[in-house]
């Protein structure tokens, strides 16, 4: 749902930046002990500097991808009923997975601080909206944060390209209700924690 795609054949995850190792290294172990997967899933294959990949650490897996289709989660990366109407340890385990994969901890002190879910589904944000108020935590939803049109992206080949790029919403979990985030669904992503927890 976050940084992932599904091809015909498999499920993928990637990681970027300062945690992909470590979240790399977590996703494998947790596929290994949920799923039929092959023994070398996550082994590392270490690219050139050159290669449009050499700063992602990927898993990919069919069973993953057959995972994915049973929860109704297929390329367009849609929520459907099946996911909202599981139960309160099943969204708990989602939104965290969402969040270490496609959320951010924004602002300061000064200014508030903030954790926010993007996505170019709306549909998705007031899904996730409704699983956080069964668990006890408020938030808000904020529709066209970021309008359509083109933007300047990277490329993945080192370089920028335009790209179109649909309307952004976001889901704001702010104040109080960070706390109650924090202790009930949290971060795997070591960064993101230590910055709510510094914040």
């Amino acid at each position: 749902l976050g940084d992932g795609t599904i091809t015909k054949e498999k499920g993928q995850l990637s990681y970027r930046g300062e945690t992909k190792q470590s979240m790399h290294s977590f996703a494998t172990k947790t596929l290994q002990a949920c799923l039929t997967v092959r023994s070398d899933l996550g082994k590392i294959k270490e690219n050139n500097k050159n290669e449009i990949n050499y700063d992602r650490r990927d898993i990919g897996s069919s069973e993953l991808k057959k995972l994915a289709l049973r929860w109704g989660l297929e390329a367009d990366k849609k929520l459907q009923s099946k996911i909202e109407y599981a139960s309160s340890d099943f969204y708990k385990g989602f939104l965290r997975g969402w969040a270490d994969a496609d959320s951010s901890p924004q602002g300061n002190q000064k200014k508030g601080v903030s954790i926010r879910y993007a996505s170019i589904h709306q549909d998705n944000l007031f899904i996730a909206q409704r699983m956080l108020a069964r668990l006890g935590i408020f938030s808000r939803v904020y529709l066209n944060r970021k309008s359509a049109g083109n933007r300047l992206l990277p490329d993945g080949k080192g370089g920028s390209k335009e790209y179109h790029c649909e309307a952004n919403h976001e889901l704001m979990i702010s104040c109080n209700n960070m706390k109650i985030y924090n202790e009930k669904i949290g971060f795997e992503d070591a960064k993101k924690a230590f910055t709510i927890n510094a914040k």
